[in-house]
């Protein structure tokens, strides 16, 4: 099989950018505000595993459309946060909702998902359908559990985990399920019927290495994405935009648990009875400072990155799969 992932995700940029512009014109809004902003590394993750699954190139148009089911609903997933969270700045630029309305953006991200939810209805299959509507319930669900934990400084890790296993992780896992099912559903078929039980897919050996693989490699994205919020080194949004509007991540729950247990009582009433949010921001940044939180947040998210590599174990070696490595690797670097 001649492939090539980088003209695929060429191909595919161009695909999406056209598709922004159409969505944004609808709504009048500058599709310029939107081309450019998106790193689609989960479409690159996906073209990347399609040579680790040797998909046949009648297939590779198929993927693209799948490819740009995932994108729509990641842009959808951003104009709607950027709402919630009252955000005026993204990729260095102002946000639809800044410069256009809350509503012109929740709109748009209405029209990003109908957008999606077409193009997975050419695919006719209910499976299919049923793996993106059960992704976006969770996703929805953690965004809620996440702004109902707004300012809880003695939110447990385990709850940090399911906001972020399901704002971010599940996203990337229903990219590659959903792919796996599309290259590999004639096979799954059953002796008994045409159609496809979803357990089919998900009870595969081959679809769970992949959903582990896509729940792990999430989970780091999530966790880099929280470190680059106190440094300032990724460029997608604001510095310090989460701790301002009391999102609690991994930097300040690390540095929150380093307290001495007595000094860590005292610290969690005073916060919590505090009223001045600056005095609490403040507060923060000093102990995430003094505990080292940002390099701990880098060292998990590390974890989850080996983690992610271990998962592929049951793939053949080979340049295919070293390919794929050096992608999620090289979100060390960010």
């Amino acid at each position: 099989m001649t492939y090539n992932h980088i003209h695929e995700l060429q191909q595919f940029t161009c695909t999406i950018q056209k598709d922004i512009s159409y969505l944004c014109q609808q709504l009048n809004i500058h599709s310029h505000e939107l081309i450019g902003r998106g790193k689609y590394f989960r479409a690159s993750c996906m073209f990347r595993t399609m040579q680790l699954l040797e998909v046949p190139t009648h297939q590779l148009n198929t993927i693209q459309k799948f490819a740009q089911v995932i994108e729509h609903i990641h842009f959808a997933s951003l104009l709607h946060d950027d709402v919630i969270d009252e955000a005026d700045m993204r990729h260095h630029r102002k946000t639809v909702n800044a410069q256009f309305g809350n509503s012109s953006s929740i709109l748009l991200g209405n029209l990003f998902w109908n957008h999606a939810f077409q193009i997975a209805l050419s695919f006719n299959s209910i499976p299919l359908i049923s793996l993106i509507s059960n992704a976006l319930s969770d996703m929805t669900k953690a965004v809620f559990m996440e702004k109902m934990h707004a300012w809880d400084t003695d939110m447990s890790f385990d709850t940090y985990y399911l906001v972020i296993s399901g704002k971010t992780a599940r996203l990337f896992e229903l990219a590659l399920q959903g792919m796996y099912y599309i290259i590999k559903k004639n096979e799954l078929r059953t002796n008994q019927s045409n159609k496809i039980n979803i357990e089919d897919i998900r009870t595969h050996p081959q679809c769970q290495a992949l959903n582990a693989f896509g729940h792990e490699l999430g989970l780091a994205y999530q966790l880099y994405d929280d470190a680059c919020d106190y440094n300032g080194s990724d460029t997608s949004k604001d510095i310090q935009r989460d701790i301002s509007m009391g999102i609690m991540t991994y930097p300040a729950l690390f540095s929150i648990s380093c307290l001495p247990s007595d000094i860590k009582r005292k610290t969690l009433l005073s916060l919590k009875n505090d009223t001045d949010i600056n005095a609490k921001i403040d507060y923060l940044l000093h102990l995430i400072h003094k505990y080292n939180g940002i390099d701990a947040c880098y060292k998990q998210a590390s974890v989850h990155i080996d983690n992610a590599i271990t998962a592929l174990d049951s793939f053949n070696d080979g340049h295919e799969k070293e390919q794929l490595c050096d992608l999620i690797l090289s979100l060390k670097s960010v």
